[in-house]
Order: structure tokens, then C-alpha cells, then sequence
């Protein structure tokens, strides 16, 4: 007996759930745009963790943690969503973006 389930079990339950990987996507975008950026990046990484291999996915995951990076006012937390954005843009076969330097965070 699996005391534990794994993260893809998790995301396919998911995914199923809402009509498909990009569905939900498609619910992760909305939930950016309306502000909710912690429930619309989890509901992203399970898209992309139940179709690993989606460009459409991904680059719903790159827009909204790229978006995510811009809200947050840390300097760590927007390096890390922003990593992320670059990750799921390459994987979609988009260029990545640069990652900020000294001349683009907030406030430089």
C-alpha cells in the first residue's frame, strides 16, 4: 500500500479533473490575470507536470510566473519566478528572457 502519492499522480488527478492540461492552464491564467498568482502557479506547474511536453502549457506556466516575478517585491522571490518563467519558455520554444540585472530590479 502507497502511503503517499507523487506529484504527477497528483497533477494527472488534476488535470483529469478540470478537462485537461490545457484547461487547466487556461484556469491558471485567469487566476493571474485577476491577481490570485499563487493559486494560478499551482495549478500551472500541474498542467505542466501532467503534459510535460506541451509548448501551450508551457508557455501559460512561463506568462504566469513571469508575471508573478514582476508583482513580488523580493529580490530572491523574483529571481526564483523568474527562473522558472525562462525554464517553461525555453520548453516552449520561446527564446528566454534575461534574467534581470543590477539596471532592471526594482528601485536600480
Amino acid at each position: 500500500m502507497r502511503l503517499m502519492i507523487s506529484v504527477r499522480d497528483e497533477a494527472e488527478a488534476a488535470t483529469a479533473l478540470a478537462g485537461g492540461a490545457e484547461a487547466l492552464a487556461g484556469r491558471a491564467r485567469a487566476l493571474a490575470e485577476s491577481g490570485s498568482f499563487a493559486l494560478a502557479c499551482h495549478l500551472a506547474d500541474w498542467a505542466a507536470a501532467a503534459a510535460p511536453d506541451s509548448a501551450r502549457v508551457h508557455a501559460a506556466r512561463a506568462d504566469i510566473y513571469e508575471a508573478r516575478g514582476q508583482a513580488s517585491d523580493a529580490l530572491m522571490t523574483r529571481g526564483i519566478f523568474s527562473a522558472t518563467a525562462r525554464e517553461s519558455a525555453a520548453k516552449a520554444g520561446r527564446a528566454p528572457e534575461r534574467a534581470p540585472g543590477p539596471s532592471q530590479t526594482r528601485g536600480g
